[in-house]
């Protein structure tokens, strides 16, 4: 049997880059209640979020990343009356899916989301 073939090797680099999908759960619950869909598309040097179901979204400026985790803060530039502006987005790799925190203010209220979102 052959030890040596001539095969390049292949080696899985986990990845950041790329649209991911899920739901997300608020606490407390907003106006259109706890839970929500996402979108989020991470690239090299810019990211975007969107809640569908909410109809909002906007931009995500990079504030930290290292190889399998990163920290956005959002800027919410359709829908703004629909969704909080200005929440901080920390997306963690978690055995090949993305673990989602968010967290954001309104009216002196401290808001938090938690999601799992899976590849596009």
């Amino acid at each position: 049997t052959p030890i040596f073939q001539n095969l390049p090797c292949a080696v899985n680099v986990l990845s950041l880059s790329g649209t991911w999908v899920g739901n997300g759960h608020q606490s407390p619950a907003g106006d259109a209640g706890a839970d929500w869909a996402i979108a989020m598309t991470i690239n090299d040097g810019s990211a975007s979020i969107d809640y569908p179901s909410l109809g909002c979204g906007g931009s995500l400026s990079q504030t930290s990343r290292d190889d399998i985790s990163a920290e956005y803060h959002e800027n919410i530039t359709y829908g703004r009356d629909k969704c909080i502006d200005g929440g901080n987005i920390t997306v963690r790799f978690y055995k090949g899916n993305l673990s989602w925190i968010w967290v954001g203010h309104a009216d002196g209220q401290t808001y938090n989301a938690v999601a799992v979102l899976k590849r596009k």
